[in-house]
C-alpha cells in the first residue's frame, strides 16, 4: 500500500515536472508568472467601476447637449447603445494598446498577452472580449482558470491568450 502511494506521488512529481517543461518550450524559455483569480478579479471590479462613471457621464454629457441644442426627449435607444458600445471599444483598444492592459488591469499590475508574452492584436483583443459571454455560461469559463496550468478562462483559451503579472 505504502509502495503503490510513493509510486503514485511519484508519477504525478514527474507529470508536474514534465507539463513545467511544455510551458517553458511552449513559450520560447519564457516563464510567465500568471495572474490568479483574486487579482483579476479586483482588476474586473476596478474597470467595472471606471466603465460605469465613464458610461454615465458621457450618456449625461450627451443628452445635456442634445436636449438643450435640439430640444427634443430623451431616446433610451442612445442611451443602450452608449452602454453596448463604449465597454468593448474601452477592453479592446486597451488591452491591444501599448500599456497592454486596461485601467484596472494596471492597477492589480497586470497585462494580456499572447502566448509568446507579446502584444495582442485588435482582432484577437476582440475574440477575447465577446468570447467572455461565452465564459459567463454558468460562469464555467471562468472557473476553469482554477484548473489550467497557464491559469485562463475560456476566452483566454479560445484567443490564445495571457494574463501575467506585469513585473515581468
Amino acid at each position: 500500500m505504502y509502495n503503490n502511494l510513493r509510486n503514485m506521488i511519484k508519477s504525478y512529481d514527474s507529470q508536474w515536472k514534465e507539463s513545467e517543461k511544455n510551458i517553458e518550450s511552449e513559450n520560447h524559455g519564457c516563464i510567465f508568472q500568471y495572474a490568479g483569480f483574486w487579482r483579476r478579479f479586483l482588476a474586473y471590479i476596478i474597470d467595472f467601476f471606471i466603465l460605469t462613471l465613464l458610461k454615465l457621464s458621457l450618456t449625461l454629457t450627451t443628452f445635456y447637449i442634445i436636449f438643450k441644442a435640439f430640444d427634443i426627449q430623451l431616446n433610451a435607444g442612445l442611451i443602450s447603445a452608449t452602454f453596448w458600445i463604449l465597454g468593448p471599444v474601452y477592453f479592446v483598444l486597451m488591452e491591444s494598446g501599448p500599456k497592454q492592459a486596461t485601467l484596472g488591469k494596471i492597477a492589480s499590475g497586470l497585462k494580456v498577452t499572447n502566448l509568446d508574452g507579446n502584444r495582442i492584436s485588435i482582432s484577437r483583443a476582440i475574440g477575447r472580449y465577446f468570447g467572455k459571454y461565452i465564459s459567463l455560461i454558468f460562469f464555467i469559463g471562468y472557473f476553469m482558470m482554477l484548473f489550467s496550468p497557464k491559469k485562463q478562462c475560456l476566452h483566454d483559451m479560445m484567443s490564445s491568450c495571457l494574463v501575467i503579472r506585469k513585473n515581468q
